[in-house]
């Protein structure tokens, strides 16, 4: 889950995720067409935080999958790891604010949105989100999809570490001091 919110990758892209999509350095997923929806192949940028997650990770001989509950294959019912993040989620809850709390209906896919609109608020230029997102459409759709071809591999990775530390400043109960000296550069 926090990789998701972290990257904005598709719940698949990082569910699937293998060691071997992975450099040494764990510095980025490089994805295959064959592993997006758009069929183009994607360099998701490992933030510091991405990589730490990732460090943490038992490997499991014989099996390239990172995420494993098994240890022989990639992780294969999302729907009980949901069920299990609601209870935990509405048990915080009912600590928190009582035991008539509830919490609302979210998908996973909503990490994603939570990514993208986190990414904005924050200040990081359109552009630089959908090519986070590898978004063919948007911005980049028609013409300018035609045209604009950089990837913005370092706007990304610069937009990426921006909102690892604003996540890392609402977790830690600190308020982050991101200072958006120039919001057209990330």
């Amino acid at each position: 889950m926090k990789l998701l919110l972290l990257t904005g990758a598709r719940l698949n892209e990082i569910g699937l995720m293998k060691w071997t999509e992975l450099p040494d350095d764990l510095s980025e997923l490089r994805l295959p067409s064959e592993r997006t929806k758009n069929s183009r192949p994607h360099n998701v940028p490992m933030v510091a935080l991405a990589q730490s997650i990732l460090r943490s990770v038992p490997k499991f001989e014989g099996c390239d999958h990172i995420i494993s509950a098994t240890g022989k294959g990639p992780t294969g019912s999302w729907s009980r790891v949901k069920r299990a993040l609601d209870a935990a989620m509405l048990e915080f809850a009912k600590a928190e604010r009582g035991p008539d709390a509830t919490i609302g209906p979210f998908v996973l896919h909503d990490l994603r949105r939570s990514c993208a609109s986190g990414m904005q608020q924050i200040g990081i230029r359109t552009e630089v989100i959908e090519r986070a997102l590898n978004h063919a459409s948007g911005v980049f759709r028609g013409v300018s999809g035609v045209y604009q071809r950089d990837p913005l591999t370092d706007d990304v990775r610069a937009a990426l570490e921006r909102w690892a530390r604003h996540i890392e400043g609402i977790v830690s109960d600190k308020p982050t001091k991101v200072v958006d000296l120039d919001s057209r550069r990330a």
